[in-house]
């Protein structure tokens, strides 16, 4: 998995709104716009490495390595990783629809 390195780079590249669309186990879901594509609307997930094992860790990474083998319109896009020390961030398709569970 390709990555990038930190919440500088990051924010280079996306303008990250301050509410979270949503939370869970490991961290928060926010909503973010490219900064030179404003067109391209992008959800970011925040991961908290420091509450998670190396076993979360690595199940995550699978999922990634899994989810670029995956082109469906149907499965929720992944577009790039950006890691620093504390902080794992995965920037993915933004769903303005909520979870199938919730429709």
């Amino acid at each position: 998995v390709n990555s990038k390195q930190g919440l500088k780079a990051l924010k280079k590249q996306y303008k990250i709104q301050e509410k979270a669309l949503g939370k869970g186990s490991f961290g928060k879901v926010y909503k973010a716009v490219d900064i030179k594509d404003p067109n391209h609307v992008v959800a970011i997930k925040v991961l908290n490495k420091s509450k998670m094992t190396s076993e979360d860790l690595a199940s995550i990474m699978d999922e990634v390595k899994m989810l670029l083998t995956l082109d469906h319109p149907n499965i929720t896009k992944y577009f790039e990783t950006y890691d620093e020390k504390n902080y794992l961030y995965l920037v993915m398709e933004f769903c303005p629809f909520g979870e199938i569970f919730d429709n």
